[in-house]
Formats: structure tokens, sequence, C-alpha cells
């Protein structure tokens, strides 16, 4: 999943539910810089980014073991620091 971080908003924050059997990794890829997060097996959380680039970002999530990935990956932008 691909967004583009608009320079007017430098937040945003981003909720990832994995609901397969094993950890997954979350990476939000900004050029050459990646932030690596992980998540436990059939857990949920949500993370928040401030003063954020401008530009397009990705975000990337992957399983420990090779398993196809199963479930949520939500993005919100704002242009005031996510509580």
């Amino acid at each position: 999943m691909t967004w583009a971080q608009p320079s007017d908003s430098k937040d945003y924050k981003f909720h990832v539910t994995n609901n397969t059997g094993t950890n997954v990794t979350v990476q939000i890829q900004q050029g050459s810089y990646t932030q690596t997060y992980n998540l436990v097996a059939n857990g949920s959380t949500t993370w928040v980014q401030s003063a954020a680039s401008s530009g397009d970002h990705t975000i990337v999530v992957t399983t420990s073991d090779g398993r196809v990935f199963k479930g949520d990956v939500f993005v919100s932008i704002s242009d005031a620091p996510a509580l």
C-alpha cells in the first residue's frame, strides 16, 4: 500500500490487524529510509509517526515464516499531531 504524504500534513498513524497465526514485520519505506515495526501473531496495534517527510510512503507487511498475510492495514494522515 502506498500513499503520498502532503507537505502540509506532518503526521500520520497506521493501524495493523494481524489475523495470521505468525508474527509479522511492518515496514514504512520513504525514499531510502525504512522504519521497521513488529506485530505478534493474531495481534493488533496502532503506531504514530510525527514530523513525517512529504512524498510517497509505502507500507509493507511480511510474515516471519513466508505465509500470506491476512489482516487489515489502515493509514490516517493529519495536519495536527496525532494523539
